[in-house]
């Protein structure tokens, strides 16, 4: 089997609007692909993982600023999305947008 590769794309990306994770999807498909410990695996897993990061940080923030403790709040958030990611089944996930998927898969 061949390692798995990381996309290029720019540093600073910026994500908008209810699509703007779509790029993403073929890298959780590659990654739901890729056994467990194969080369590269990590390194995508780190790379999904940091450009979902928005979907985590954004709320966390809006939630902070009622009174609750932002950081508390990011650090679960940041928890259910990496249990989110290695859950992530493509099979299971059909017709729903993955963000959504994420969001039911945490809460569990």
């Amino acid at each position: 089997m061949h390692s798995p590769t990381l996309p290029t794309r720019p540093a600073e990306r910026t994500r908008d609007g209810r699509r703007g994770y779509d790029d993403l999807i073929p890298d959780l498909h590659q990654l739901a692909a890729t056994p467990d410990g194969a080369p590269g695996r990590a390194a995508l897993r780190d790379h999904v993982i940091t450009e979902f990061r928005p979907l985590v940080r954004n709320p966390s923030r809006r939630v902070a600023a009622s009174g609750r403790g932002a950081e508390d709040i990011e650090r679960a958030g940041m928890l259910g999305l990496v249990k989110a990611v290695d859950r992530y089944d493509p099979g299971s996930a059909t017709g729903a947008r993955w963000a959504t998927w994420c969001r039911a898969s945490a809460a569990r």
